[in-house]
């Protein structure tokens, strides 16, 4: 999750580089432990110890790594083999980008996931939980089981709920712009317009919001705490979200006024109890408030880790995003994976049935789905599985070959490197629909057991979010029809890699219309 991006403060009109910001506030927080850090590593590097990637004797890597990570790591890769070590300011990355790895990497005793999540919780919430290791441990049981039934049932109704708003609530569509995007001849009035963010963030954003933190119980409906709701939620969060990666570096809040006003307004939640009390609240946010309860945590505290579930959460609506948007770019992926779905619902629809369900089991039986889904991961993440080094440690590759990683160091695979691997996937820059369908993949001759790596191998929702990605896309399929306006392009923001899921670069408008007589699709324990 390191990387350097660019910002910008609006509030006071002036623009830095990434590296003049970075170099500036690390010297003033850390003044010289830099440059005698290098100089420490140059001069005791053993001859079993992976090689070095020389750098800048301030900042090291980061200018190469905060440009194009994946370019610089498989530059590297192939000067260096497939494990060398770089320097981010005062940080030492071992990285590792032969994905045979993967098993031994998630196995080894002194790489620890645990430190880099307090680094996290410390550095970008400023909270010390207690007994993480335990919380950690009975949220993956609640992720788990029965539990992601009753999850999935919750976030099948929120989504139906949303695409109802959704239909009801748009902005109306102009006669100029139906002249502009009926190309099919079609002169329906049904075609509306949309930001893609803003699309998502009436559908996907509510979805997710309502299914981790529940609704509210009071007669009217309406929330007590006032901007404790979807929109200001998503606004905001999605600002304190740009900063996530300086304070994840450990700069202080304080630095950035526009982070500081965002988490302001997401802390302004209700309180741990009325929370307990919300319809439909997540296991996971029962599981946290009663440990902090347990562990005389302060309401502030709780309200933080809720950030904490939900930024885990926002990655699901980030690949979202890119589904849509690949959805709607590409009319041949839309129409296949519409012939897939209507043939599913066609095999289940009894004549006249205004609806029809679907079991967990059967979400996981459309293999095109299930290929772009992966493919939209592949493309977008910029994963980094990172591990804090707790001993020297003798790490043996594939080959047999055996390298000593420091201490303090940290272990890094990354998502990327593999997944535009071109001897692993042919063409990796180009996207394709049907990549994952009935296909084999190999790396030095041999298959590949790992394929993505866009979750952390200890992340215990990734099901849960696959479910829900898969079923959000089921029911945007089966309810609309989707298309770009002429000269829409998204990109990925490259320089954000380190993010789970890269955002684009611009957002770009979307229309669509609601299918006339599509059927409900529900949901079935």
């Amino acid at each position: 999750m390191l990387l350097l991006e660019e910002i910008t403060n609006a509030q006071v009109g002036w623009r830095l580089t990434r590296l003049t910001l970075c170099t500036y506030l690390f010297a003033k927080a850390h003044s010289g432990i830099v440059s005698f850090s290098q100089g420490y590593r140059q001069d005791r590097v053993r001859k079993s110890e992976p090689p070095y990637v020389p750098g800048h004797f301030l900042w090291g890597n980061s200018a190469q790594f905060s440009k194009h990570h994946v370019r610089f790591l498989q530059t590297s890769q192939k000067q260096l083999g497939d494990i060398f070590t770089i320097r981010l300011l005062n940080h030492y990355f071992t990285v590792i980008m032969d994905p045979h790895c993967y098993e031994t990497f998630v196995k080894v005793k002194n790489f620890d996931f645990f430190a880099i999540m307090h680094q996290v919780l410390n550095n970008v919430f400023a909270l010390e939980v207690k007994s993480s290791r335990k919380l950690s441990i009975e949220i993956a049981k609640r992720l788990k089981g029965m539990y992601v039934n009753t999850t999935m049932d919750n976030f099948a109704k929120h989504v139906q709920n949303s695409f109802t708003d959704l239909t009801k609530t748009s902005a109306m569509t102009t006669s100029d712009c139906n002249a502009n995007i009926n190309t099919d001849g079609n002169t329906s009035v049904d075609w509306r317009r949309e930001m893609l963010f803003t699309l998502m963030s009436k559908t996907m954003f509510p979805s997710l919001f309502y299914t981790l933190f529940g609704r509210s119980v009071d007669p009217s409906g309406e929330e007590k705490t006032k901007n404790f709701c979807p929109k200001v939620f998503h606004d905001n969060f999605n600002l304190f979200h740009k900063y996530f990666t300086y304070l994840w570096i450990g700069l202080p809040l304080k630095l950035f006024p526009q982070a500081v006003e965002a988490l302001t307004v997401l802390l302004q939640q209700p309180t741990s109890h009325n929370m307990l009390r919300r319809d439909g609240v997540s296991e996971q946010i029962k599981v946290s408030i009663n440990h902090f309860h347990q562990h005389g945590h302060s309401e502030q505290d709780i309200a933080l880790y809720n950030l904490v579930i939900f930024h885990v959460n926002y990655n699901t609506f980030r690949a979202a995003y890119w589904c849509v948007y690949k959805l709607a770019e590409d009319p041949r992926i839309l129409k296949d994976l519409e012939r897939e779905l209507h043939e599913a619902i066609e095999m289940k629809r009894a004549d006249g049935e205004e609806s029809v369900a679907f079991t967990l089991a059967e979400i996981g039986e459309f293999p095109l789905l299930d290929s772009f889904w992966k493919e939209t991961l592949r493309m977008y993440s910029g994963t980094l599985m990172t591990r804090y080094i707790t001993e020297d440690t003798e790490f043996e590759m594939p080959s047999g070959q055996k390298y000593t990683v420091r201490k303090g160091d940290r272990a890094v695979m990354c998502a990327a490197g593999v997944h535009m691997d071109p001897e692993i996937f042919e063409d990796p820059e180009v996207f394709k629909h049907k990549r994952f369908v009935n296909t084999t993949f190999y790396k030095y001759g041999k298959e590949l057991k790992k394929l993505i790596f866009s979750f952390g191998s200890l992340c215990p929702g990734q099901r849960s979010a696959i479910l829900q990605g898969k079923w959000f896309l089921m029911n945007l399929i089966n309810s609309f029809s989707l298309q770009l306006p002429e000269g829409q392009k998204a990109e990925p923001n490259t320089e954000k890699y380190g993010n789970e899921i890269l955002p684009p670069v611009n957002d770009v408008q979307i229309d669509f219309r609601p299918k006339e007589g599509a059927p409900v699709l529900v949901y079935s324990k």
